[in-house]
């Protein structure tokens, strides 16, 4: 259900791709493994289509949902990175609703808490920090993210594909792409 939710919402239809969210969480809460991972990524998921139909109102609620499993996952699994998935995600919410100090503060927390569980061969977690890159570029939020780009630069040493994206945002904040 995550994957072909997924897939309609990539193409905009967000009525099919809630549809296939709800079956698959659904179907989890039949199992009973409502703080499961898989039930984070189809919370994650809706939250997507409701925040593209513009119903903040349904994500926030599912929002909480994703911190109580965020919460989980740290204490009970050592692992941060879904908490950093629900920063990044109040930060475009804050975007989304021109509560610009919000999702400034939000993505910075995202992109801390990221890179201190950089690894140089996990892809998923960099495409995250990168998606926070982005939120502060669109807030053109540059004296904060420049220190953050800077730090990182020197975190993603041993990935020189890393390093040239950071490196090339770098150089996009301070207007000199040399």
């Amino acid at each position: 259900y995550l994957t072909i939710g997924n897939l309609y919402a990539q193409i905009g239809d967000n009525n099919n791709a809630l549809a296939h969210y709800n079956n698959g969480l659904a179907i989890l809460s039949l199992l009973d493994i409502d703080k499961s991972i898989f039930n984070f990524h189809l919370l994650m998921g809706r939250v997507y289509a409701y925040l593209s139909g513009n119903d903040i109102q349904s994500a926030l609620t599912d929002m909480k949902s994703l911190e109580s499993i965020s919460d989980y996952e740290k204490n009970e699994n050592n692992d941060a990175y879904p908490a950093a998935l629900v920063d990044l995600l109040y930060a475009r919410v804050g975007l989304q609703n021109h509560d610009y100090e919000r999702a400034t503060k939000h993505a910075e927390s995202a992109f801390q808490s990221l890179l201190a569980q950089y690894s140089p061969t996990d892809e998923e977690k960099f495409i995250s920090l990168t998606d926070c890159v982005t939120t502060l570029i669109m807030l053109s939020r540059y004296e904060v993210l420049i220190p953050l780009l800077q730090e990182a630069i020197e975190h993603t040493k041993d990935n020189r594909g890393h390093k040239g994206v950071l490196l090339s945002c770098l150089a996009e904040c301070n207007g000199d792409i040399s």
